[in-house]
């Protein structure tokens, strides 16, 4: 990710660990919600840590992307900020769902 300056904003050892922990994150959550969604046990709860740990996620991203450099960023970088918002709208609405 890169500023209208073209500096960077993370270094690639950090981006890297970055991947590696998030790409472990997910496997894990997919996994969980996949064999609660296949049993139909605890999809509920299941629904609600997936909703936190993609807000969590969100939040850091928009800590250590828009708010160290709002004014620098391009808007290709936004549009991909914005796409984060994609799973979470998806999991609300199917909590949403599996609630009623």
């Amino acid at each position: 990710m890169f500023t209208q300056l073209q500096t960077q904003v993370l270094n690639a050892e950090t981006v890297n660990n970055l991947l590696v922990v998030r790409v472990s994150l997910l496997i894990i959550g997919v996994t969980i919600y996949c064999v609660s969604f296949y049993f139909n046990r605890y999809f509920r709860s299941a629904n609600v840590a997936a909703l936190i740990i993609v807000c969590c996620i969100i939040w850091s991203d928009m800590e250590v992307y828009i708010l160290s450099s709002i004014s620098d960023l391009t808007i290709p970088s936004l549009g991909m900020i914005m796409i984060r918002f994609i799973p979470l709208t998806l999991l609300f609405l199917n909590y949403l769902d599996v609630r009623k």
